[in-house]
């Protein structure tokens, strides 16, 4: 499958002449947001639209962990509930702190905590019991992203921490268990840098952390923060995979 602005391809031809945007797979069913409100469900060698309440474009689709829902999401309309069983939607707004939001983007971590995250730097927990978008910010903890350095990268890592990446913020780590918030300059300097950028994450086999930096390195640290070694690349480093 090649999602793309003028239409899906499957097999090298062209399925459907749509812009589209995301998509997930769930149940066996493979999900696809497309403009105008619209989601594709191709299921069992068909292709059905799934009707929503939305009229903007849909911009990420995720699976609620251990529960039969849908979250289906734009960057201006805020989601939309799907419950996969009875079909019932619920709309849940975004509330933000910033005048324009763009770029939203859903993880969930190994505790079963869905995060959504956009470029402006807001960062939510989704509460799926009170069907809501907890924004997730402290101000006097946090350093390493804000409104003006945005998130470039997320990851949740295989003990449940959580690492943001900034566009010239640094590396941030959250532990629920003990320190929360702990902030990683990677220049040691703290400023505006492009040693500074975290673009990409990845967690590799020994649990060390990579981060790919736009100065065109590669560092691996440790669960400490600390930086263990770094390597140069070609180009700045968007994506991460570990093989």
């Amino acid at each position: 499958w090649i999602l793309t602005d003028q239409g899906i391809y499957r097999s090298g031809a062209q399925t459907v002449e749509v812009p589209t945007f995301c998509a997930e797979v769930v149940e066996g069913a493979l999900y696809i947001g497309s403009s105008a409100g619209e989601v594709l469900r191709y299921q069992d060698q068909q292709l059905s639209s799934l009707p929503t309440q939305l009229d903007a474009d849909i911009t990420f689709i995720a699976k609620v962990p251990q529960r039969p829902e849908l979250l289906i999401g734009t960057d201006t309309q805020g989601i939309e509930i799907h419950n996969l069983e009875d079909g019932s939607r619920r709309h849940v707004p975004m509330v933000s702190t910033f005048d324009e939001e763009t770029g939203f983007t859903s993880r969930t971590d190994i505790l079963g905590n869905l995060w959504i995250y956009s470029s402006r730097g807001s960062l939510y927990w989704y509460d799926p019991e009170n069907y809501s978008l907890v924004p997730f910010l402290n101000k006097n903890m946090q350093q390493g992203w804000n409104s003006e350095t945005g998130i470039t990268s997320f990851l949740a890592d295989r003990q449940g921490n959580l690492w943001i990446g900034s566009t010239w913020g640094g590396l941030e780590r959250v532990t629920f268990q003990e320190d929360n918030f702990k902030f990683k300059s990677i220049d040691g300097t703290g400023q505006i840098t492009p040693e500074n950028s975290v673009r990409a994450l990845a967690q590799e086999q020994s649990g060390w952390i990579l981060a790919a930096t736009r100065d065109s390195r590669l560092h691996a640290f440790d669960e400490n923060l600390q930086e263990r070694t770094s390597w140069p690349t070609r180009q700045p480093g968007y994506a991460l995979t570990i093989a």
